[in-house]
């Protein structure tokens, strides 16, 4: 077990690579599933009623994309084109505080400190700013799997109880009972926490857009997809996705960085005060310390997308620890 483990960590960029369309068509799959089911159960053949499905998802795509991809591909190029400057500004900020606080008689020792912090501080803006820009770029050399992901799961909806019942034959008769008890139990937490999660963040990326465009804050579109992405990481969301939002809006001018700010925050409490209460609700009841810990782990090991992934995840061990425990201590007998 221990090797197994060790030859996935050793390959697991290749093999993050090679399973995300899947990964994609599973999460599909989990949220039209109940859809489909629904529309199966008026009477219509599940072929028909994924068909059904699919044809109003590329209506309502079809119709966004007439609006919002067109401003999104702009804001994306101009970006890309203006990075450069924004890095430039970035560092001729610096290099004026630098000039200022030297001529404050500082000793020199505090001044080498500060010097210190300063280069640092760069290097992290320029690491987040070419983060940002190698994310849109792989975002956009990732298409094939978002193309490929919805025809996976296409035949997995199709075919989803025959995968179910061949599923179930396998499992020894023995423990079949208690185990399809068990995956009932993860199919209600990770279905409520994978759809609250696509909610919530939708909310959010469209009252942060909404709320940048009318400051005319430039990128608003693109900031708005970030927080919404960025807000499915407990604690640590709000801070990533404010970030870009803040940088940009500093370069405009004092006004709109508190303006931006004041924004960020209204829409903050109103997910996390009426949104995500009425959504979510306790959905993983984790202490925040070991989500905190998780999160590092995540990221440490299976970088940004361990740590998109890994709350799910732990969302799922959670489930079995607490059925396996209910088992032991009778709760959950029948």
């Amino acid at each position: 077990m221990v090797i197994i483990l060790y030859i996935i960590y050793r390959i697991r960029e290749p093999l993050i690579s090679v399973l995300f369309p899947f990964f994609i068509a599973l999460f599909i799959t989990y949220l039209l599933n109940p859809l489909v089911t629904y529309i199966e159960n008026k009477g219509i053949p599940r072929v028909i009623s994924i068909f059904i499905i699919y044809f109003a998802l590329i209506l309502i795509i079809a119709a966004i994309s007439v609006y919002i991809i067109p401003l999104f591909t702009t804001e994306i190029n101009n970006l890309i084109e203006i990075i450069p400057q924004y890095t430039k500004a970035a560092q001729e900020i610096l290099l004026d505080f630098k000039e200022k606080y030297k001529n404050t008689g500082l000793p020199k020792g505090v001044q080498e400190v500060i010097d210190q912090n300063i280069n640092a501080l760069e290097g992290i803006l320029l690491n987040i700013l070419e983060t940002i820009l190698n994310s849109i770029i792989k975002l956009f050399t990732g298409f094939f799997s978002f193309i490929l992901a919805p025809v996976l799961a296409f035949y997995l909806l199709k075919d989803l109880e025959t995968i179910k019942q061949k599923a179930v034959k396998i499992i020894p008769a023995a423990y079949r009972k208690s185990i399809i008890r068990l995956l009932v139990e993860v199919d209600k937490t990770l279905g409520k926490y994978i759809r609250g999660q696509l909610i919530v963040s939708s909310l959010v990326a469209l009252m942060t857009t909404l709320g940048l465009l009318f400051l005319k804050i430039d990128y608003a579109i693109i900031i708005g997809a970030v927080a919404g992405i960025s807000n499915i990481i407990p604690y640590f969301g709000p801070i990533i996705g404010a970030i870009p939002a803040i940088a940009i809006a500093s370069l405009k001018s004092p006004a709109s960085v508190l303006w931006v700010i004041i924004i960020l925050i209204v829409v903050q409490q109103i997910e996390s005060g009426i949104i995500s209460p009425k959504v979510m609700g306790d959905s993983i009841g984790l202490h925040p310390v070991i989500v905190i810990l998780t999160l590092i782990f995540g990221g440490k090991v299976f970088g940004f997308w361990g740590i998109i992934l890994i709350m799910p995840v732990v969302a799922v061990i959670k489930a079995v620890i607490t059925f396996m425990i209910n088992n032991i201590t009778g709760v959950d007998k029948e």
